[in-house]
C-alpha cells in the first residue's frame, strides 16, 4: 500500500507579553498531525517536553503591537532558508486556535492560501498564509516584502491598534493587484469561515462555529482570555465528531438472465465497497450499503432510486452530518484525503470530465422534452457518481423525486430512445434551476472516463495524478468482466488480494 501523507510545518510569532495566548493555542496546533512547530519569539523560550515545538530567537523585546505584526513576514523568511524546512507550512497568528488537522490545505493550494478574498468587506488575513514552497511563491514573499517595507517607511497605514498594519495592508494589495491582472501567483481563497472564524459578537461566532464546524477560530481581542467562552467553544468543538459523516453506496443484487441488470453486473463492486471501507475507518465516517430496491426497477430506475437517501437514513435511525452518495463503480485511494473537509457544507461535485457530444446531446434533448427549451451551462454539468450532500439538501432531494413522478413515462421514453442517461442531466437541470449553492472539486476527486483520457492502462497511471478511480464509459460498457479486470487490479495494487467476502 503507498504511503503519501502529507507533511507540513506550521509558524508563529509570539512576543514575551503574549506568552498566556501561546499556551492557550499551543496545545490546539500539538493536536495536528503538524511535523514541527516553529515559534519565534523576542527571546524568551517556553519550557516544553514535545520534541515538534522548535523556538527561534528572531528580535529584540518590543512590546509594541505596530512594530510586531511586521515580524511574521521575517519568520516566514527565515524559515524559508532554514536547512530543515519543507515544501509544505503556514504561518499562523498565534491567537488562531486549530480544531482538527490542516494537511488537506495543502492538498488544495498550488502556491499560496490566504483568508478573507471571499469577504469584500475586510482586508486579506496575513495572520493566516499557506504556502508550497516553490519560485512563485518565493518570488511573492519578496514582492510582499518590498511593499510592507515601502508602506512601513511613509507610515500610511492606520495606526490604531483595530485598524489594518502595514503587513496588512501591502498583503491586500499584492493579492488584489494579482487577482485583478496577471494571476501570476495562483493565490487559492480559502474560505474564511473555515478557516479563519472571527466575530465580533460572541453569540454570533458560536453560532458561526456550530454551523459550519470551523478549522481554525481566531480569538482576537483576546478572547482566549474570557473563559466561559473558552469553555463554550471547546464544548461545541468536541462534539464535532459526535455527528458522524457517511459514506452511501449502492449495490443492488438482482438476478435478470439479460439486460442491465444481470447478477453478474455487481460482482465487481465489492473491490469498490472494501476499498470505501478502509478509508471510511481511516477518516471515522460511517459506510452505509444498500442492497434492496426502494420501488420495483420498473416504476423507478436504481438511479433514480437514490434520491431516497435521506428517507433512507433517517428509516434506520442514522443520524449525520454530511454524506457522500458514491457509485458502486469506483475505488478510492487509501490515502485520499477527507473530502468532507473541502465542502464548505455546500452541495459538492466534481465537474463531468466525459464525453462532451454525449453531455451536450443530452443537454439538448432533455431541454426539449422535460425542460420547456431551459438551457444549462454545460461547464458547471457534474457527474452525478459523486455528490456531497448535507441535511440543508433535503428538499431539493425530494423535488427530484416530484420531477420523476410528475414525468415518469417521458423519462423512461427519453431514456430509451435517446441513451443520454438516467437522472445525471436532469440532475444538473435542477440543480441549475434552484440555484443551489453548489462546490466543484477538481477531476482528481471523480476521475471519470479514464479509458478515453489514455490514464487507464496496464501500468495504472491514473493512480499517480489522483484519488478517486470512477471505471464508467469503458469500452463495451456492459461487460462486467472489463470492470471486472480493472477493478480489481486497481484495488489488488492498493490494498492486496480481496478474500471472499
Amino acid at each position: 500500500m503507498k504511503d503519501k501523507k502529507m507533511k507540513y510545518d506550521i509558524l508563529g510569532f509570539c512576543s514575551e507579553n503574549y506568552t498566556d495566548c501561546y499556551k492557550f493555542s499551543i496545545e490546539s496546533w500539538l493536536a495536528t498531525n503538524a511535523r514541527k512547530i516553529y515559534i519565534y519569539t523576542d527571546g524568551w523560550e517556553g519550557d516544553t517536553k514535545d520534541g515538534r515545538i522548535v523556538f527561534v530567537n528572531i528580535t529584540q523585546k518590543d512590546t509594541n503591537w505596530i512594530n510586531n505584526v511586521g515580524k511574521k513576514l521575517d519568520c516566514i523568511l527565515d524559515y524559508w532558508e532554514r536547512e530543515d524546512s519543507i515544501d509544505n507550512f503556514c504561518f499562523l497568528d498565534v491567537d488562531n486556535y486549530i480544531t482538527s488537522d490542516i494537511s488537506e490545505v495543502f492538498e488544495t493550494i498550488k502556491t499560496i492560501g490566504l483568508t478573507r478574498i471571499d469577504l469584500p468587506h475586510k482586508t486579506v488575513s496575513a495572520g493566516n498564509v499557506f504556502l508550497i514552497k516553490n519560485n512563485l511563491s518565493k518570488k511573492f514573499l519578496h514582492e510582499w516584502k518590498a511593499l510592507q517595507e515601502s508602506h512601513r517607511e511613509s507610515q500610511n497605514w492606520p495606526k490604531d491598534h483595530w485598524g489594518v498594519a502595514y503587513d496588512q495592508t501591502s498583503l491586500h494589495e499584492l493579492t488584489w493587484n494579482d487577482i485583478n491582472n496577471t494571476n501570476e501567483y495562483q493565490i487559492t481563497s480559502l474560505v474564511s469561515k473555515i478557516w479563519n472564524c472571527e466575530h465580533n459578537i460572541d453569540k454570533h461566532w458560536l453560532d458561526k462555529i456550530k454551523t459550519n464546524k470551523c478549522k481554525i477560530l481566531h480569538f482576537k481581542a483576546h478572547k482566549w482570555k474570557d473563559k466561559k467562552l473558552v469553555d463554550e467553544i471547546k464544548s461545541i468543538v468536541a462534539n464535532y465528531d459526535q455527528t458522524k459523516n457517511i459514506v452511501f453506496i449502492m449495490n443492488i443484487k438482482l438476478n435478470d438472465s439479460t439486460g442491465r441488470y444481470t447478477s453478474d453486473r455487481s460482482l465487481p463492486y465489492k473491490f469498490s465497497i472494501n476499498s470505501w471501507k478502509y478509508w471510511c475507518d481511516t477518516h471515522n465516517v460511517e459506510l452505509f450499503v444498500l442492497e434492496d430496491l426502494i420501488l420495483p426497477k420498473e416504476d423507478m430506475s436504481i438511479c433514480w432510486q437514490r434520491y431516497y437517501l435521506f428517507d433512507i437514513l433517517e428509516a434506520n435511525d442514522i443520524d449525520y452530518d454530511q454524506i457522500l452518495m458514491v457509485d458502486s463503480d469506483t475505488i478510492v485511494h487509501p490515502n485520499c484525503p477527507n473530502i468532507f473537509e473541502m465542502t464548505d457544507h455546500k452541495y459538492t461535485a466534481v465537474h463531468n470530465e466525459g464525453s462532451y457530444d454525449w453531455i451536450l446531446r443530452s443537454i439538448e434533448n432533455y431541454s426539449k422534452y422535460i425542460f420547456q427549451g431551459r438551457e444549462i451551462k454545460w461547464w458547471d454539468y457534474i457527474n452525478g457518481g459523486l455528490q456531497i450532500v448535507n441535511k440543508n439538501h433535503k428538499q431539493f432531494f425530494s423535488s427530484m423525486i416530484d420531477l420523476y413522478n410528475n414525468n415518469k413515462n417521458k423519462l423512461i421514453q427519453m431514456q430509451d430512445t435517446y441513451h443520454t442517461g438516467t437522472d445525471q442531466t436532469p440532475l444538473n437541470f435542477m440543480l441549475q434551476m434552484n440555484d443551489v449553492d453548489t462546490k466543484l472539486l477538481p477531476y482528481e476527486f471523480n476521475m471519470t472516463d479514464m479509458t478515453r483520457k489514455e490514464i487507464l492502462n496496464n501500468d495504472l497511471t491514473m493512480t499517480n495524478v489522483g484519488w478517486i478511480y470512477h471505471f464508467n464509459a469503458l469500452p463495451d460498457n456492459h461487460n462486467s468482466q472489463k470492470t471486472m479486470y480493472w477493478m480489481k487490479k486497481t484495488y489488488e495494487y492498493f490494498y492486496g488480494s480481496l478474500e471472499k467476502i
